[in-house]
């Protein structure tokens, strides 16, 4: 974490907490919890923070981004809500300490905020999102933390803007992506990870990882009956490639095999409807029964280790 030390030595604005909703500075937020805030917005720290981040961090961050860290959340909630109802803003969050369970609200009715980027520590017991379109990476270090971390994402999909130009009375646009979750990094146990209007992944272009660093035999992956599973690597780790997960992806589609660099977790099921392309380096306790192949559950090749996935 010395990019964010480095960064609140240049000046970041603070902001002790001393009671509930207290308005958190340079944005259109608000925390109730433990800690203290602090708030980093010059776009040279940004980008030195996010680019530095544990787990691969992000790549080319936004430097637009406001970098909200919250410090010493342990023993109560950590809860982010707008300031006024609902916010579209560009976040990305640090929560330190080991909160009991952590609320980031952008406004369900309206809010259309967006987060490249989430770190927590300790042993956080959930993590929900709420009024995002758009959640990138998140990373919980959250070793021998117990049964698990449960992450939940109940933002609702949303119309997208109309474009520059078209026409008023065109046809109402089909809603967005909100709901899903790009990437999911543990380094300890998964309880549930859960969307309940979208799905998990990336992209062709970009896909998605969710890596579970300790096996999680009762852990579950569950999008929306709608949303699908796929353009994601499911591991434990890799062994040499660091965060590398992409190329990992890329490397086990191309060859069609579960390369040795990326290790397999266990969890128990993916209960998911729409699965694939995907590598699936994962044991699974509850695998999907071939019967429902191509009735109740739609594969799209290439999924490799599809044989980890139905019985």
């Amino acid at each position: 974490m010395k990019a964010i030390a480095t960064a609140l030595a240049a000046g970041a604005v603070m902001m002790a907490h001393a009671a509930p909703w207290a308005n958190i500075p340079g944005t259109d937020l608000r925390y109730s919890g433990p800690g203290t805030v602090s708030v980093v917005t010059d776009s040279n720290d940004v980008v030195n923070i996010l680019t530095n981040a544990p787990y691969g961090g992000v790549a080319a961050p936004d430097p637009a981004t406001a970098v909200i860290i919250i410090s010493n959340a342990a023993g109560g909630n950590a809860m982010i809500g707008p300031a006024n109802k609902a916010s579209s803003g560009l976040f990305a969050f640090f929560i330190h300490g080991g909160a009991g369970k952590i609320d980031i609200d952008c406004g369900q009715a309206k809010g259309s905020g967006r987060t490249p980027y989430v770190f927590a520590d300790g042993g956080v017991g959930k993590i929900k999102f709420k009024g995002m379109s758009a959640v990138g990476k998140v990373v919980v270090d959250n070793k021998g933390g117990g049964e698990g971390v449960h992450i939940q994402n109940i933002s609702k999909s949303r119309p997208q803007p109309l474009a520059a130009g078209e026409a008023l009375r065109a046809p109402k646009p089909k809603p967005g992506p909100a709901g899903s979750i790009g990437s999911v990094i543990t380094s300890g146990k998964l309880k549930r990870l859960q969307s309940n209007h979208g799905g998990f992944g990336g992209t062709l272009a970009e896909p998605g990882v969710i890596a579970i660093g300790e096996d999680s035999p009762n852990g579950q992956i569950k999008p929306n009956p709608k949303g699908p599973v796929a353009y994601v690597l499911i591991c434990k780790q890799l062994a040499s490639n660091s965060y590398d997960y992409a190329a990992a992806y890329t490397a086990c589609i191309e060859t069609n095999a579960i390369l040795p660099d990326v290790e397999m977790t266990k969890l128990k099921k993916i209960n998911a409807k729409v699965i694939g392309p995907a590598v699936i380096a994962t044991t699974l306790e509850n695998k999907i029964p071939a019967s429902q192949v191509g009735k109740r559950v739609k594969l799209t090749q290439p999924i490799v280790g599809e044989e980890n996935l139905v019985e």
